[in-house]
C-alpha cells in the first residue's frame, strides 16, 4: 500500500492540453505526444503550473510541423525528432542545454552535438559548425536538395541513417578520424559521384552505401576489417573498388545488383585473397576480373572532379602509375574531356595518366 501511495504522489496519468499530450512527474512536465498537421509548434514553458523539461522518444513521429519552438525550460529531447523531415527549430537564447542555427538546424548548446537539419534547406552546399563532434542519427535523413555538406574535423563516426535519402547529395568527404560508417548511412543518396573515406576508417556497416546508384568507384583504405551486408548493394554504376588486406569478411550480399562491378583491386597478395572465405551470396568477388598488390596510397590526398569536361586533381600527393594496372580515379571522364586542370600541391605525375584521351587538348599545371 505504502509504494503505490508513493507511486501516485510522483506520477500523475496522461492528460491532454491542446495538441499536447502530457505528464506530470517530480513537479516537471514531461510531453509524451503531438497531434498537429502543419503550421507551428511552440512548445509551452509550462502546464498546469510545472515547468516542461522533456519531450518523450519519436513524441514528433506522426506530427507534421512547419517550425518548432523550443522554451527555455526544456531540458531533455530525447529522440523526440527523428523522423521530422521538414521542421526548422527556434530556440529560445535563455535554454541551457539548446541551441538552432540561422538555417534552423538543431544542437545543443555548446553545438558539439548535432541533431538535425531542416529537410527542406534549399542552398546546395551546408557547413557543419567546426565544434560538432557527435551526430544524431538520421540527422541530414531527406535533405533533398544540398549537394554538399562539409564535415568537421575531430568527429570519429557517421551515425546510422545520417545521409539517408540525401538525393541531390553529390560528393563528400570524411575527415581523419572517422573509424565507422553506421548502417544506411548513405543509403538511397542517387546523386553521390564521389566519396573519400579516411585512413582512420575500420568499419563499413550493413547497407552503407545501398542504391548510390551513379557511384563510379570507391578505395577503401588499410584498416577496414570487414564489410557489411548490403554495403554497396544496387551500386549500378559502381566498376572499380579497392579493398585492403585488412579485410578478412564480407557480409551478406555485398555487391548484389552492381552490374557494372567489373574489376576488383586488392592491396593484397593473390594467397591472402584466397584464404579469405566468401560465400555464395557474394559470387559477383569471384567472378570480377581481380588484380593483386594493388597499392592506392597516391590516391589518399587527391581530390578529382569533372565540370564542362574539364578534370580538376588537386590536393597533397602525386599523380601516380601501376605497373600493372592502367586506372586512375580521373579514367571515368577519359571519353569526353577536353583540359586537364593539375593543383600546385600535386608533386609528381607518374606513367600513362592520360593515356587514351580522345578529346584531351591540353593539361594546364598550376604553380604551387
Amino acid at each position: 500500500m505504502w509504494i503505490l501511495m508513493l507511486m501516485f504522489a510522483v506520477v500523475a496519468n496522461a492528460q491532454t492540453e491542446g495538441i499536447f499530450t502530457y505528464e506530470i512527474t517530480d513537479n516537471a512536465v514531461t510531453i509524451t505526444s503531438v497531434d498537429a498537421d502543419g503550421g507551428d509548434i511552440v512548445i509551452p514553458d509550462s502546464i498546469e503550473g510545472y515547468p516542461v523539461t522533456k519531450l518523450a522518444d519519436r513524441v514528433f513521429n506522426y506530427a507534421n510541423a512547419q517550425t518548432v519552438y523550443i522554451p527555455s525550460t526544456l531540458e531533455d529531447i530525447g529522440n523526440a525528432f527523428g523522423y521530422l523531415y521538414h521542421t526548422s527549430f527556434v530556440v529560445d537564447e535563455n535554454n541551457a542545454y539548446y541551441s538552432s542555427d540561422s538555417f534552423g538546424a538543431l544542437m545543443n548548446k555548446e553545438q558539439t552535438h548535432f541533431y538535425k537539419l531542416p529537410s527542406y534547406y534549399s542552398q546546395s552546399q551546408y557547413v557543419v559548425p567546426d565544434t560538432v563532434r557527435t551526430f544524431a542519427r538520421a540527422c541530414f535523413e531527406n535533405c533533398l536538395y544540398v549537394e554538399e555538406i562539409i564535415l568537421p574535423e575531430g568527429m570519429e563516426q557517421i551515425s546510422p541513417n545520417m545521409f539517408f535519402a540525401c538525393q541531390s547529395l553529390r560528393q563528400i568527404h570524411i575527415p581523419e578520424g572517422v573509424t565507422t560508417i553506421g548502417s544506411n548511412a548513405f543509403a538511397r543518396c542517387y546523386s553521390l559521384e564521389s566519396v573519400s573515406l579516411p585512413s582512420t576508417l575500420t568499419q563499413l556497416k550493413e547497407s552503407s552505401f545501398t542504391e548510390c546508384s551513379v557511384l563510379n568507384h570507391v578505395i577503401i583504405p588499410e584498416g577496414v576489417t570487414s564489410i557489411g551486408t548490403y554495403a554497396f548493394e544496387s551500386d549500378y554504376a559502381l566498376e572499380r573498388i579497392v579493398i585492403p588486406s585488412t579485410v578478412t569478411a564480407f557480409g551478406y550480399g555485398v555487391f548484389e545488383n552492381c552490374n557494372a562491378f567489373s574489376h576488383l583491386y586488392y592491396a593484397g597478395t593473390e594467397e591472402q585473397w584466397g584464404a579469405i572465405s566468401i560465400r555464395s551470396s557474394n559470387n559477383k568477388l569471384q567472378s570480377v576480373q581481380k588484380h593483386f598488390e594493388f597499392d592506392a596510397a597516391y590516391y589518399d590526398e587527391l581530390t578529382v572532379g569533372c565540370d564542362e569536361q574539364i578534370i580538376t586533381v588537386s590536393g597533397n600527393g602525386a599523380l601516380g602509375a601501376t605497373e600493372n594496372v592502367q586506372w586512375h580515379l580521373w579514367d571515368e571522364y577519359a571519353q569526353t574531356a577536353t583540359a586537364v586542370v593539375i593543383d600546385g600541391t600535386v608533386d609528381r605525375i607518374g606513367k600513362n595518366c592520360f593515356v587514351d584521351y580522345p578529346e584531351l587538348a591540353g593539361v594546364v599545371i598550376m604553380s604551387a
